[in-house]
């Protein structure tokens, strides 16, 4: 279940360290295109997001007060 559904995007927010393509990530991204909605993350600035987890459609947003402070 995403964090957030608007008009536009399916989103999550994800105050981790590492952020991996998971299942979770790979139905939310597809459940978006279905919609046409982009996928959205919202994670730390200093999060390690893979590379499959970057790649279009998703829209990577970084926010100092999430994931690792360093």
């Amino acid at each position: 279940m995403p964090d957030f559904i608007t008009q536009n995007a399916v989103g999550d927010i994800k105050d981790v360290k590492v952020l991996s393509n998971s299942s979770q990530m790979k139905i939310q991204r597809e459940a978006a295109v279905q919609a046409n909605k982009d996928h959205v993350i919202v994670t730390g600035t200093h999060t390690h997001v893979s590379g499959p987890v970057q790649v279009p459609p998703q829209k990577i947003i970084r926010r100092n007060d999430l994931g690792p402070k360093k």
